[in-house]
């Protein structure tokens, strides 16, 4: 038998430990620095449109580590944050797990494989609201997302959303709607509040969320479960998030606020775009900063 010259095997061994590193720098940048999303749909258009593989940064919040790995519907989540090297703030766009089940915003719940992305209207400690389409944020004084799609939103008679079962918002009360909500209290985690009737309104999905047990209000005391409660301090951030295309988006107008453990990370570049409906790569979508 003819043998292998050692220098063969040596060249071999090298490959095959560069290779190896390779896959492992490779998960360990998709785990803890950054990952490539597709966008399937036109919720944040024209910002993004379909097609568009997006650059989403994990170290502004944090990378997210799972402690179990149990993914069955209606399984909690159970994970913990790498150290954040920035701030998530108003007007960056968020990618992030699905916050509800599907077809049910009467509470929240967290999916694996489903993930959405939208641009931050509040951060937590931020006050948010909507007057006549607009978007506001109390520690932010330029436009949120896009004035075009806002002042359209504006102009689209209030029946026609009525009969679309798109007008009204969360928290379903007050007389919400997508054009005029508000003011709303993004919570931050460590933040208190006293729990009256209108808290517990605004607040009972992120408590129950955080808590496993249900927040009711009954003849002017709040009860936790069965137990008579005051107030009630947050033990994650929260965030409020809409779509840029505001007429026709599924976001915290109408599911209430975003945990911060289903956060991902922001979107930073548009890398490029394969068209959904061609299958040809749009050429004029390539490595645009968001």
């Amino acid at each position: 038998m003819k043998k292998i010259p050692v220098i063969a095997v040596k060249i071999c061994s090298r490959c095959m430990y560069a290779s190896v590193l390779l896959i492992l720098l490779h998960f360990c940048r998709r785990i803890f620095i950054a990952e490539k999303f597709i966008i399937p749909s036109y919720s944040m258009y024209p910002t993004l449109i379909p097609g568009d593989r997006i650059l989403v940064s994990k170290l502004e919040y944090g990378a997210r580590i799972y402690r179990s790995f149990d993914f069955s519907d209606h399984a909690a989540l159970r994970c913990m944050r790498m150290p954040a090297l920035g701030k998530i703030s108003a007007g960056d766009i968020l990618v992030f797990n699905q916050v509800h089940p599907y077809g049910d915003w009467s509470k929240i719940e967290f999916k694996i494989n489903s993930v959405f992305c939208k641009r931050v209207l509040g951060a937590p400690g931020d006050t948010v609201s909507i007057a006549d389409g607009v978007n506001f944020n109390n520690h932010y004084s330029g436009t949120i997302g896009l004035m075009q799609s806002q002042n359209s939103l504006q102009n689209v008679p209030d029946s026609l959303l009525i009969n679309s079962n798109c007008f009204y918002a969360y928290p379903w009360t007050n007389g919400y709607n997508i054009k005029n909500l508000g003011p709303l209290y993004v919570p931050a985690k460590g933040d208190c509040v006293e729990l009256d009737l209108w808290h517990c309104t605004l607040y009972a999905k992120p408590v129950e969320y955080e808590t496993g047990l249900e927040l009711t209000y009954s003849d002017g005391q709040a009860f936790l479960g069965t137990e008579p409660v005051s107030s009630y301090t947050f033990q994650d951030d929260w965030f409020y998030t809409v779509g840029d295309n505001c007429i026709d988006s599924q976001d915290s107008r109408y599911w209430g606020f975003v945990p911060g453990r289903h956060v991902i990370g922001v979107a930073k570049f548009i890398l490029w775009c394969r068209d959904s409906n061609t299958n040809h790569r749009n050429a004029g979508r390539n490595f645009i900063k968001l």
